[in-house]
């Protein structure tokens, strides 16, 4: 594969294997979704993929300000889940304390200072309920 191909997608698909996940990115007209290609990886893979990509998105909206949301209708029908799951799963709470990738540092750890003193980290911005 030419390491050069590069692939714009607004849909994806999800499928599980024995062995892993398998990811087909495409574009989606409306009506129908038209794959341009598939990923496939293992669990542990994926899961690294996840962890990475939500600490990037909490990176940039912490240090842009900016929350970038999603309208209530999409989260509903296409992601198909409620947007009380989704709101807890980006900037949820459990027990006092952040879970999901809310939990996750927004920037990397600063070297803890020689009195034991935490120095702490950026924290996400809190978006309203819903998109």
């Amino acid at each position: 594969m030419d390491p050069n191909v590069s692939v714009y997608c607004d849909s994806f698909q999800v499928t599980p294997t024995p062995f892993g996940l398998n990811f087909e990115f495409g574009r989606h007209d409306g009506a129908k979704f038209h794959p341009a290609t598939m990923v496939g990886m293992s669990i542990e893979h994926a899961k690294a993929m996840v962890f990475m990509t939500a600490r990037n998105i909490l990176q940039h909206e912490a240090s842009s300000g900016l929350v970038t949301p999603l309208p209530d209708k999409l989260i509903e029908q296409v992601i198909k889940t409620t947007v009380a799951d989704w709101d807890a799963f980006w900037y949820g709470w459990k027990d006092g304390k952040p879970f999901g990738p809310a939990s996750l540092p927004t920037t990397d750890p600063a070297p803890e200072p020689e009195t034991g003193e935490s120095t702490g980290t950026a924290e996400p911005p809190k978006p309203p309920m819903g998109g």
